[in-house]
């Protein structure tokens, strides 16, 4: 099977890898991009939420958060794009590993999956960048297909996520905006988080 793989009998997968290889530079420099700018925020506000906590975090900390920009400056030229891209997916499969003693530890709890799947979709990324910039064949177009299973699965998790805390979230905002109206002096309103505080808790 994997003989006539390598043959060509995946023309789907080699058509669409053709296609996405075309398409690639702003997807490229897009991850690559977004893979600097969180390792300067990283290096900014010294931490890493993803690496939890573990002996000697700091220096894991500046190691990874380096070798991300490093990674996500490869990755803006093609000749370089596949080194980018397992630097940026090895820092990400570092915090996809991370995150599985949480989901044993607490099987019945999403957020660890949430967690992982987050991580995850990046290492999805890596994939596939990785495969769109190696010379086109069979294999290749076998590898890309596996990276955009991976990350559709990533954005099932998104999905669910989002569902399961909706109440919670409903929940934030009427008590929000409850004590906005009811605040004083010896009581401060709860402040409601943008979703750019995201970026500050890299």
């Amino acid at each position: 099977m994997w003989s006539r793989v390598r043959q060509g009998k995946s023309c789907r997968d080699y058509l669409k890898l053709r296609r996405v290889s075309a398409q690639i530079p702003v997807g490229r420099s897009v991850y690559g991009l977004a893979a600097i700018g969180s390792g300067i925020c990283a290096l900014v506000w010294h931490n890493f939420d993803a690496l939890g906590i573990i002996s000697h975090r700091q220096i894991f900390i500046y190691i990874l958060a380096a070798l991300e920009i490093v990674g996500g400056l490869a990755v803006q030229w093609s000749r370089t794009a596949r080194t980018g891209a397992v630097a940026v997916g090895a820092v990400y499969l570092t915090f996809v590993l991370l995150g599985v003693p949480s989901i044993i530890a607490h099987p019945c709890v999403y957020n660890g999956f949430g967690n992982f799947f987050e991580q995850y979709s990046f290492v999805a990324g890596a994939v596939i960048l990785y495969a769109c910039s190696c010379p086109i064949s069979a294999r290749f177009a076998i590898l890309a297909e596996i990276g955009y299973y991976s990350f559709g699965i990533c954005v099932a998790s998104f999905g669910l996520e989002q569902l399961f805390y909706l109440p919670r979230r409903q929940a934030w905002f009427r008590n929000g905006f409850r004590r906005d109206r009811c605040s004083g002096p010896s009581r401060p309103p709860l402040r409601l988080h943008s979703p750019l505080s995201h970026f500050s808790r890299v």
